[in-house]
């Protein structure tokens, strides 16, 4: 899931990962502070399966590899960034990192017939598209 070392860590269901060489550090700190959020939200367990965090997208560190790609062109970009139904019939089923020339936007659940939007309703487009 990631190019460089990282610690996996478990806070409420959501996984988180922090780079290995200062996990000790994020550790004492949280042991003596109130920190709201510490490292890369990876996802959260449903099961078996882990269902991607849009930040996972976001990271430097995640590896592209892991899941498979949907390149997608600007107006297909627009309607995922404004939460707008997209569908991908070229895509693999399951889990999709769309991209827009080369830049990683975010998951969505591909089922074939139309995709689950990953994206975070706080984050998404407001004005018209």
């Amino acid at each position: 899931l990631f190019k460089t070392d990282v610690a996996l860590r478990q806070k409420g269901e959501t996984i988180t990962a922090v780079p290995s060489d200062i996990a000790s550090d994020v550790a004492v700190l949280e042991s003596v502070l109130h920190v709201l959020s510490a490292g890369c939200a990876v996802g959260v367990m449903k099961g078996q399966t882990l269902v991607p965090d849009a930040d996972l997208a976001l990271s430097t560190a995640y590896d592209e590899s892991s899941y498979p790609v949907a390149d997608v062109d600007l107006h297909t970009a627009l309607s995922f960034l404004h939460k707008d139904a997209i569908v991908l019939p070229d895509s693999e089923k399951g889990y999709v990192l769309i991209r827009y020339e080369g830049l990683p936007l975010g998951f969505v659940k591909n089922l074939g017939n139309r995709c689950n939007n990953l994206h975070p309703q706080a984050r998404r487009i407001r004005m018209d598209i």
